[in-house]
């Protein structure tokens, strides 16, 4: 295959990617780790298939016959996925989990897993609702030190909070000294399949880069671990 010609494939198939993912999981692509995790580790695979079509280059096979192997190959990967498609579906959602850290990985119902991003830090995207609103997508920073989940001013509009008319007033510490929040009621909280309902909440009067998840929806579960690289949720 000529370098150009593996380029175009290598980038076409780099683009549907992100295309499929974007469909899949809306504005997960926006967070900067996500962002970080799906382009090494794309470099990654790249890479591997670049040495894989140098070393058929390099073999005494005709032009052909290196044709014929290559879409073999894919052919039989095809029919592989195909025929164990429901046996490779948890492995699947491994995968996704990986690219996307923020994406929880469903483990069995009412069990949720969240890999740590690049910087080591756990994100969750999530959906939540307030009345008969429809659900809107938030990504949080998983925060056990917060007593309350904190949206951003941004993520409380997109709620259809009107944050102009809050009443400012609860005292929150963090790095940057004292904060104020005002005080909210999330109606349901989804991660995944664990759904939560009556989550207090809190929006933040000063800057926030991002909402947090804390205690009030974490120690309404069941419970929580930690495994290494890997949060488990737990309903």
């Amino acid at each position: 295959m000529k370098p150009h010609l593996l380029f175009g494939v290598l980038l076409a198939l780099t683009v549907a990617l992100v295309l499929f993912l974007e469909a899949q999981y809306p504005g997960t692509l926006a967070d900067e780790d996500n962002r970080i995790d799906l382009v090494w580790k794309g470099v990654v695979l790249v890479a591997l298939l670049a040495s894989l079509v140098t070393m058929l280059r390099r073999e005494r096979l005709g032009p052909v016959l290196r044709g014929a192997l290559l879409w073999v190959g894919l052919g039989l990967l095809l029919v592989l996925g195909y025929s164990f498609k429901d046996d490779l579906a948890p492995l699947t959602r491994r995968i996704t989990g990986s690219l996307l850290p923020a994406e929880p990985v469903s483990l069995s119902p009412g069990v949720v897993s969240l890999r740590a991003s690049s910087g080591g830090h756990f994100r969750a995207a999530a959906e939540l609702a307030r009345g008969g609103g429809a659900w809107q997508r938030v990504t949080f920073l998983v925060d056990t030190g917060a007593s309350d989940v904190a949206l951003t001013r941004d993520d409380a509009r997109r709620l259809g909070i009107d944050v102009d008319r809050l009443t400012y007033n609860v005292p929150y510490r963090t790095a940057n000294g004292t904060s104020f929040g005002a005080r909210i009621r999330i109606d349901r909280l989804r991660i995944g399949d664990i759904t939560v309902e009556g989550v207090a909440g809190s929006v933040m009067q000063g800057e926030l880069s991002q909402s947090l998840l804390g205690m009030s929806f974490l120690r309404r579960l069941s419970g929580f671990e930690f495994r290494g690289s890997e949060m488990i949720l737990r309903q």
